[in-house]
């Protein structure tokens, strides 16, 4: 797979930031393997994330996200006790 030579604009993908025809391949499940656009996508996505993001950078950002859905799941079990 040529993906590199998808798209020769870099930051952007031609004229956008996310690709135009990243999700069109039909069964969707197929667009994570087959579709370059979206392949492309995801490993420069990978790449910043792993030379470019500080470790506790990223593991912070991940505890906050973990904090947060932990607060969701606590107030959608507390509304449901509530009475109508």
């Amino acid at each position: 797979m040529d993906a590199g030579l998808v798209y020769n604009s870099w930051p952007k993908f031609a004229e956008s930031w996310v690709p135009e025809n990243m999700l069109t391949r039909a069964p969707m499940w197929r667009n994570f393997f087959e579709n370059d656009a979206y392949l492309t996508l995801m490993t420069i996505t990978a790449t910043w994330l792993l030379y470019y993001v500080p470790v506790w950078l990223a593991s912070l950002h991940q505890c906050g996200s973990m904090t947060l859905l932990s607060f969701a799941l606590w107030l959608t079990n507390e509304l449901r006790r509530v009475p109508k």
